[in-house]
């Protein structure tokens, strides 16, 4: 025992290390007692309290990451539903002007047929009862000028589509 601590004494052989070591035998006094009582339960309680802070704040993130998912998801949602909305819409605009076009169409085609049966009559010297020639035509330029926005509305789409994307 006594050549390990002059082992020791040399190990701690520097100016500001003091050699004289003072021993303190038996029970402390209950003051002491009670401030060390009061100081290890205040390190606890700070190190609890430290703890607690930590489980909150990622129960936070976690809670704000659960909200935000559900955001993107509700935005994802509408934007589907949009979509889905103006290609429907788009796809009855498109049917509509192709029915107009077929109903201008088949007036052209009704108009030329009786202009025909007129024709024939008139070759057979019959009474023929004039009809308006340029209504079916008219119809037919009503339905292409229409068709014209429909290629505005199909860009217009497109850049809907687009913005959905960048979202």
């Amino acid at each position: 025992v006594a050549a390990e601590r002059q082992e020791m004494l040399k190990k701690f052989n520097l100016p500001h290390f003091r050699k004289v070591a003072s021993v303190a035998m038996g029970e402390p006094d209950e003051g002491y007692i009670s401030k060390q009582h009061e100081r290890t339960l205040k390190e606890k309680q700070e190190k609890s309290d430290a703890e607690w802070k930590v489980k909150k704040e990622q129960e936070e993130r976690k809670k704000q990451a659960e909200q935000r998912q559900k955001q993107l998801a509700e935005m994802r949602k509408k934007a589907d539903e949009a979509r889905k909305q103006a290609a429907e819409a788009a796809k009855k605009k498109r049917e509509e002007q192709m029915k107009k076009i077929e109903d201008a169409k088949k007036a052209k085609a009704e108009a030329e047929r009786k202009a025909k049966e007129a024709a024939e009559k008139k070759a057979k010297g019959e009474e023929v009862e004039e009809e308006t020639a340029d209504a079916p035509e008219e119809k037919a330029e009503e339905a292409k000028e229409e068709a014209a926005p429909m290629e505005v509305e199909k860009k217009e789409e497109e850049q809907a589509k687009e913005e959905a994307k960048e979202e």
